[in-house]
């Protein structure tokens, strides 16, 4: 009578095959991104470019809105129907010379953007020559910051590094 063949060990060679060919694979790994960023620093530099972007585009969309809606509106300043700076110098606070409403009431589903991790809040600065709002972030961002005023263009700079400066008129 001839025996059973043995199943037990059948699958042995494809657990240390998969096993080894793990081992590898994380090793390399190591080797090609140790002392690089991580992923996590990688994808938080991306969200918050895109917040940046995102959000600078929002706050001149609505800021242009307003004077556009209500191009003779009774404001003050050298771009009369932009909202007068706000004594805050905050882009939360602004008000609509037409409507004397805020930009931000939320009555039509727009509420102001949170400030992205590691900037201000954005402040808006009406003068003379142009209209701007600014979000500062640390020193370091200045590569940041210089990828979203390559974005914006003419539109953008950055006056310090880790500030983004986004024109509305002027510039």
């Amino acid at each position: 009578m001839k025996a059973a063949p043995d199943d037990r060990n059948a699958g042995f060679g494809w657990i240390t095959f998969i096993l080894i060919a793990l081992f590898l694979f994380l090793a390399l790994g190591k080797i090609f991104f140790d002392g690089q960023a991580t992923t996590g620093d990688v994808l938080g530099r991306a969200m918050t470019k895109s917040q940046l972007t995102a959000d600078g585009s929002l706050i001149i969309q609505r800021i242009s809105g307003c004077a556009l809606q209500y191009p003779t509106s009774t404001g003050t300043g050298a771009y009369a129907s932009y909202p007068d700076e706000p004594a805050t110098e905050s882009v939360s606070d602004l008000v609509c010379p037409g409507s004397g409403a805020s930009l931000w009431s939320g009555s039509d589903g727009v509420y102001y953007p949170p400030a992205p991790i590691g900037f201000s809040e954005w402040s808006y600065h009406h003068a003379s020559d142009g209209i701007w709002v600014e979000a500062i972030g640390q020193a370091d961002a200045e590569e940041l910051v210089g990828s979203v005023v390559a974005e914006f263009g003419n539109a953008a700079t950055q006056p310090t590094p880790g500030t983004l400066r986004l024109y509305v008129r002027g510039n």
